[in-house]
């Protein structure tokens, strides 16, 4: 754990917005661009370890959303207005905080993402913050990124702290086909 500690500890050395993190998918991602200003803000009053901690999930976050993205362009998966609109009703009702129709696109794309690379590269199943995950498939797809160069790390110890993030204690539930089943079926949004 302190290796860890010591590399997390290089994210918060530079100033937000000053460095380069990781460029991904044409783009250089920096501390600025991992939410908006106001969030970003708050974590300067946590303490150092948790900061660094809320850091790398942000980036891994970040990595996360845009690897979806490129992943359904490239399958040519859409997320319907159908889906969009059960979604977002089923956030609205569950009373849901900020933007109900934000997060039901980022829900659908996840989701859409996660089935299809499950089914494409199998692997592990496990609980992520909108349902399950299709951790390996994840894991794969962001290797396959990297060789074709489309993720590209200036700094190795941001890059270890991140898929370190990736590699933690899990649940596997791959198995339990009720599980299945229901990560099959949508996104929480849609129960």
């Amino acid at each position: 754990m302190p290796a860890l500690i010591l590399v997390l500890s290089l994210l918060a050395a530079a100033p937000p917005g000053d460095r380069t993190l990781v460029h991904a998918f044409g783009k250089d991602v920096a501390f600025a661009d991992l939410g908006p200003a106001d969030a970003l803000q708050k974590l300067k009053g946590l303490p150092e370890e948790q900061l660094q901690q809320a850091e790398v999930l942000l980036l891994v976050d970040r990595l996360k959303r845009d690897a979806y993205a490129e992943y359904l362009g490239e399958k040519k998966l859409e997320v319907t207005a159908a889906e969009l609109e059960r979604c977002t009703a089923g956030l609205k009702k569950k009373g849901t905080a900020g933007k109900p129709a934000d997060n039901a696109r980022e829900m659908m794309v996840a989701w859409k993402a996660n089935v299809a690379l499950f089914h494409e590269l199998g692997g592990r199943l496990v609980p992520g913050a909108n349902g399950l995950e299709a951790l390996d498939a994840l894991r794969s797809l962001m290797n396959r990124y990297e060789a074709k160069k489309l993720i590209v790390w200036p700094n190795v110890n941001i890059r270890e702290a991140v898929l370190t993030r990736f590699g933690g204690a899990v649940i596997d539930v791959s198995s339990d086909e009720r599980s299945v089943k229901d990560f099959e079926a949508g996104p929480r949004c849609l129960h």
